[in-house]
């Protein structure tokens, strides 16, 4: 069961911040085609939420496409609650080759390396990310679309890029950015990349500037003459490759409903002065709000409370094991937009997401709780003190290494429902009797 690193950005700055209905790979487009003999399109898959279980992968499907010059790739995403961007240029070609060894080592099953690889600093510096320091630092630059042909990025980030009408890709330009891809309205879920016709044949990169260089794929160019998989190879991959990180959450997801979630020594032993241990076991027993499978890395995660409804008596503690970055929010608006994007194009992060709300204690940032110093991270302990019911409430944004514990009580019997304002299909009941 392991935890959510809560920093932005990924090697040197990890950060999981972290729906609609499972797509089937059944709705072909023009790309489908038989005949190839002229331009094509192929659907790059941004995100996903399986039919099975509220979910992010935080990864594009399939993570490699084959393209000729004169083709469309068109980037769709499943709108999890997880911020997105398609960027591209010879900075990211640069930034994702010196990272791409780790990436194919992590999905072996070997772990990260403890410090960033050589250059990989270096390379990434130049490269803005949606977010600054803070939520609500939002970098304009990064946030909206942004298309330099070549020099050098422009120094301030918190405006807007001067040239914002995307061109056709040539693979030479510096920076090429869809910015925020929105989850509605005018290009909603879609950014399309045309290839210019004059491209050359090789391989280029893109990764999005939220999540950083781990989420990442790559556009392989051919010549203009040669064959490419048709739009049923590539779901054909891009479900295989989902599928390979979707089975062991689902395992995990079933052993915790059915009170047969193990873990791992260190993991029980905090856990267990909680009394969140079955005795003389290493079985969790609990509430988890949000859940995580080692065999399939941080890039992706289940987006529910478990279990779905929660029996409670009045003035008892209520407790759940936050992993990841959640709020646990009651009497939630009926439209919470959490990012927006405004007439003028400022991207805009909703400042009532990260702080407390309704008299909850604000939550610490998110980020691991060393007790002394020296020894491993200990979990986040925040009592909530007690929730009468009315108006909306909220914990904040609410995310540590290895985890939180939130204990909320409940001052009136009544049936309470809850949800993650971040990650739209993650509700919950509570019964206080």
């Amino acid at each position: 069961m392991p935890g959510a690193d809560g920093r932005q950005g990924v090697l040197p700055k990890v950060l999981l911040r972290i729906v609609f209905p499972f797509v089937l790979f059944t709705v072909l487009l023009v790309g489908c085609a038989r005949d190839q003999s002229g331009p094509q399109e192929r659907t790059i898959r941004v995100d996903f939420s399986h039919d099975e279980f509220a979910s992010f992968f935080l990864e594009y499907y399939p993570r490699t496409v084959t393209l000729r010059p004169g083709d469309t790739a068109v980037f769709r995403q499943t709108w999890t609650g997880e911020p997105h961007s398609v960027t591209m240029g010879t900075l990211v070609d640069t930034l994702v080759e010196l990272v791409n060894p780790f990436i194919v080592r992590m999905k072996e099953g070997e772990p990260l390396p403890d410090e960033p690889p050589p250059g990989v600093m270096e390379a990434e510096e130049p490269l803005p990310y949606m977010f600054g320091d803070s939520l609500e630092e939002v970098n304009q630059l990064a946030a909206q679309p942004c298309y330099i042909e070549s020099g050098d990025m422009p120094g301030d980030l918190s405006q807007p890029c001067e040239q914002q009408e995307q061109p056709d890709f040539k693979g030479t330009e510096t920076y090429y950015n869809s910015g925020f891809i929105p989850y509605e309205g005018p290009g909603g879920n879609e950014f399309r990349v045309r290839l210019s016709d004059d491209i050359e044949p090789g391989t280029y990169y893109y990764y999005c500037n939220y999540h950083g260089p781990l989420m990442s794929g790559a556009i392989e160019v051919v010549g203009k003459g040669e064959a490419i998989p048709s739009q049923e190879e590539v779901n054909r991959r891009a479900r295989e490759e989902i599928e390979q990180s979707a089975g062991p959450l689902r395992r995990e997801l079933e052993k915790a409903q059915a009170g047969e979630l193990e873990v791992k020594d260190d993991e029980a032993a905090l856990l267990r002065r909680s009394g969140n241990i079955r005795p003389g076991t290493n079985i969790f027993r609990g509430n988890l709000s949000g859940l995580y499978a080692e065999e399939a890395t941080f890039m992706a995660g289940i987006n529910e409370f478990i279990p779905k409804e929660i029996q409670a008596r009045v003035d008892e503690p209520v407790t759940w094991i936050n992993l990841g970055m959640h709020t646990i929010s009651f009497n939630v608006p009926r439209y919470f937009p959490v990012i927006s994007v405004e007439d003028d194009g400022t991207v805009v992060y909703n400042p009532q997401v990260p702080p407390a709300a309704g008299g909850a204690p604000q939550p610490p940032e998110p980020f691991s709780n060393d007790e002394d110093g020296e020894g491993p991270p200990q979990p986040v302990r925040i009592d909530a003190g007690t929730f009468d019911g009315e108006g909306f409430w909220s914990s904040g944004l609410i995310g540590a290494d290895p985890w939180v514990h939130y204990t909320v009580r409940f001052s009136r019997p009544g049936t309470y429902k809850y949800a993650c304002l971040i990650h739209p299909p993650m509700t919950g009941t509570v019964v206080v009797r």
